[in-house]
């Protein structure tokens, strides 16, 4: 919407007063069947491409990641930001959508969705097939997840060349939300 006189303030603008954190562990569960473990908890939000278990480190789809906040009273406007998202994140409060993220700033209204006491947040957060295609390129052929017509290449792919497949030595895609999770009012 563009408006005659840019000039005019906006009269919706958000200044929030206070923010905290959504702090404690975060549980991240994975859907079946990836290769990833049933979930996992996170002392803190760090990308999953760093884990130390194979199977989270190259999990691709969607991990669900859970945890809780209380509210001594519900304020009237709410905001949750999320700082790094890889790369998309579906934004759940109290059971309800608010919003699907995808760009930044990775930001969504979450007022009408609050309620005084614990509130329950969950984070469906998806990425793409990169990371599974290469570790399916490390993984013995009984243990592979994906199957295409792309080229799987078991040996060490030794420098940069045009796309000819996934390799075991590829370096792995930033995967996750990470960093710190956000409430403003």
């Amino acid at each position: 919407v563009f408006r005659k006189n840019s000039d005019a303030p906006n009269s919706d603008a958000f200044k929030p007063t206070k923010q905290f954190e959504i702090s404690g562990k975060w549980t991240v569960s994975f859907r079946g069947n990836r290769g990833a473990p049933a979930s996992i908890t996170l002392e803190k939000l760090v990308p999953l491409n760093e884990h130390p278990d194979f199977g989270v480190r190259h999990f691709s789809g969607t991990a669900r990641y859970c945890n809780a906040f209380t509210l001594d009273s519900v304020p009237q406007r709410a905001r949750l930001d999320l700082p790094e998202v890889n790369y998309i994140a579906e934004v759940y409060i109290n059971g309800q959508k608010c919003a699907t993220l995808w760009t930044y700033p990775y930001s969504c209204d979450i007022s009408k969705f609050l309620k005084k006491g614990e509130n329950k947040i969950e984070i469906d957060i998806t990425n793409t097939w990169y990371n599974r295609c290469v570790g399916d390129a490390a993984a013995p052929d009984a243990k592979r997840i994906t199957s295409g017509n792309f080229k799987i290449v078991r040996g060490a792919r030794n420098g940069m060349r045009i796309f000819t497949g996934f390799a075991a030595d590829d370096p792995l895609m930033r995967a996750g939300l990470v960093g710190k999770v956000v409430v403003s009012f």
